[in-house]
């Protein structure tokens, strides 16, 4: 499976957006091509080289606007793939595409979020930051993106919001590829409405702030076999890779998630569910001042009469605080200290009343640590904003620290 996201083939293919990736064709027999806007592209084409170097068909992958790609679809296309329940419908619609309507599968949901520059200097915690006069908000009006602004505040059925939010939009980027350089190049733009998957390509120069669930709204994507492969096992055999437990495990690591099996899935609606990234290393005695917050937290919430057993609180550290997860020689070796870490005992005291404390992995890829360098119980998580994305889904509060 492909997993290094700096390669620069896989690279080039996300940044540009016109991905072209073949897989697997010096040896296969056949060969499938897909085609679909961005946004699904990425997890698609690593999926695409897992599933070749297995099955020995070679899938070319293109994406990018569909008006980029459309001609050659209508020519040689086997499957479709979209970012939007809407995208699949307009292009089942399509003749020219002969798309079989039967062979639509649904596959993950992603949640909007905001993209800030990092070290969040805005301050933005929540949809309504986006309304304060001066802030500079971009939104993408094409593919998966078209109307999200405005299905985020239409939840609000507040007009003077929508009025609020448009003032505040200096771009109205024509697709996403368009969207990913104004974002480096337009240092001004102060926040980016936009989909939690959209972190990864520019995660150097972005943070993760998730919506909370009032404003927070989800699309899913799928796949279609057109007509001239429907007899293909082979574009059967890629759907089902796709929706299997491993092709689930590359579109997490890309930021999408698994739908709830239920059509009303029973939420987080009773006891307190909360979630929250805790990065600055502010200390109050040496402990670390977020989790004296979190010791806080709990307490106040017994003394309300909340029993422990419906107190569920999630905390990821990341960046300046990872190392107060650490040992005691991890810890005394990282701060050139001599004395054990002194965020022990709070710890120890957190996870005995059941809250989660979870690490960044890029925080220890960084750092060289290992698990054996961590205290115990200490659980590690891949990507911050997917894993607090996961966590609104599942009906978490997320709180800004």
């Amino acid at each position: 499976m492909l997993t290094k996201r700096d390669e620069l083939g896989v690279v080039i293919a996300v940044l540009l957006g016109v991905g072209v990736l073949s897989a697997g064709t010096a040896i296969a027999q056949e060969s499938l091509h897909l085609y679909g806007p961005l946004g699904t592209n990425m997890a698609i084409e690593e999926a695409a080289v897992a599933y070749s170097s297995r099955s020995n068909v070679g899938l070319e992958v293109v994406s990018g606007p569909t008006a980029d790609w459309l001609d050659r679809a209508v020519q040689d296309g086997d499957l479709i793939f979209c970012t939007g329940d809407f995208i699949m419908s307009d292009f089942a619609r399509k003749d020219e595409l002969a798309i079989d309507d039967t062979s639509l599968t649904a596959l993950y949901v992603r949640p909007s979020v905001m993209l800030v520059r990092p070290g969040n200097p805005k301050d933005v915690r929540d949809f309504p930051d986006l309304l304060r006069p001066g802030m500079k908000v971009m939104m993408v009006n094409a593919s998966g993106q078209t109307g999200l602004w405005e299905n985020i505040t239409g939840k609000l059925q507040s007009l003077p919001t929508l009025v609020a939010l448009e003032k505040n939009i200096v771009l109205c980027a024509a697709d996403s590829e368009e969207a990913l350089r104004a974002w480096k190049e337009r240092t001004d733009i102060d926040a980016w409405i936009a989909w939690n998957v959209w972190h990864i390509p520019r995660r150097d120069l972005a943070e993760v702030v998730p919506m909370s669930k009032d404003y927070r709204i989800y699309r899913r994507c799928s796949i279609a076999v057109a007509d001239r492969a429907r007899s293909n096992p082979a574009a059967g055999g890629f759907v089902r890779y796709l929706a299997s437990a491993e092709g689930a495990e590359i579109f997490e690591s890309w930021g999408w998630m698994q739908p709830p099996p239920d059509a009303n899935p029973a939420l987080a609606d009773n006891g307190v569910y909360l979630a929250c990234r805790i990065a600055q290393d502010a200390q109050v005695n040496e402990v670390g001042r977020g989790l004296k917050r979190l010791e806080r937290l709990v307490k106040d919430y017994r003394s309300l009469g909340v029993p422990d057993s419906e107190i569920h609180i999630c905390a990821v550290f990341d960046a300046d605080a990872g190392y107060w997860m650490l040992g005691d020689a991890a810890y005394a070796a990282y701060t050139k200290k001599s004395s054990g870490n002194p965020n022990r005992t709070v710890i120890e005291k957190l996870l005995a009343k059941g809250v989660e404390l979870e690490l960044s992995a890029e925080i220890m890829k960084k750092n060289g640590w290992t698990q054996s360098d961590l205290l115990p119980d200490i659980d590690v998580v891949p990507e911050v904003g997917v894993r607090l994305a996961k966590l609104g889904s599942q009906g978490y509060d997320v709180l800004p620290f």
